[in-house]
């Protein structure tokens, strides 16, 4: 069913090489050719995925389940999976992701959070209850600058930042070398071009700095500006273990 959702969504994007046996699934990733594989393990086994995580360790593994289970979730996530998606009436929800890597891993990813500028939460806030209200849509960006940087080049980036936003849009110091961006009336495309644009700007700048961004749309309904931060910094999370890869 998922396949049937993506093919529809993107029909020309994605070509899908069934197999019907886990040796056939190996014979194809040993082939090569293969970007991420979905995957349906027979109950709670995770033999396979092991497997599968040590013919191709750079290919991700995506879990398909009937059950939305955590504990199974997370025995798949300590298999190697890189995400879990529990298959529904509407072809496939978004599973635990990051979260249970870092439970996987003992502990959370990624260097220390702390609580962002008050300004800055309520701001958020505001514009996510607004975005809920009315539809008008917006993202939440997370900047994470690759370490080690200094107090100067935190001042440089934010300065370049600010220059390239509109006045709408609200900046804040998240963590040591974190930001954080509250983008108001963007839909998903022009949230991820932005994205795409800050972290060339950051590349290429006068001070360049390398820097993992994670993304995350304003939701239609009610969301705590702390749940929208845990969802942003998952996004960057995972987008670090990519480049990682």
């Amino acid at each position: 069913m998922l396949a049937s959702v993506m093919r529809d969504v993107w029909p020309e994007t994605f070509t899908f090489l069934p197999a019907g046996s886990l040796p056939e699934a190996e014979a194809r990733l040993a082939a090569g050719g293969i970007d991420c594989v979905l995957a349906e393990p027979a109950g709670s086994a995770c033999a396979p995925l092991a497997r599968l995580r040590a013919l191709a360790p750079a290919v991700p593994v995506v879990v398909l389940t009937d059950q939305a289970d955590e504990e199974r979730a997370l025995a798949a996530v300590r298999a190697g999976a890189q995400d879990v998606l529990a298959k529904g009436a509407d072809g496939g929800r978004r599973g635990p992701g990051a979260p249970l890597r870092r439970r996987a891993q003992g502990g959370r990813a990624g260097p220390a959070r702390r609580r962002p500028p008050p300004r800055f939460v309520g701001e958020l806030e505001r514009v996510t209850a607004h975005a809920a209200r009315y539809g008008m849509g917006g993202a939440l960006l997370v900047v994470e600058l690759d370490l080690p940087v200094t107090d100067e080049d935190l001042g440089a980036v934010a300065a370049v930042l600010v220059t390239r936003l509109r006045r709408t849009d609200v900046i804040g110091r998240l963590g040591p070398a974190r930001f954080g961006i509250i983008l108001p009336l963007l839909d998903e495309a022009r949230a991820r071009t932005v994205a795409h644009a800050l972290g060339a700007l950051l590349a290429d700048g006068p001070r360049p700095a390398g820097a993992t961004l994670g993304t995350t749309l304003l939701p239609g309904t009610d969301t705590t500006a702390d749940e929208l931060l845990e969802l942003a910094v998952d996004v960057l999370d995972d987008a670090r273990a990519a480049r990682a890869l």
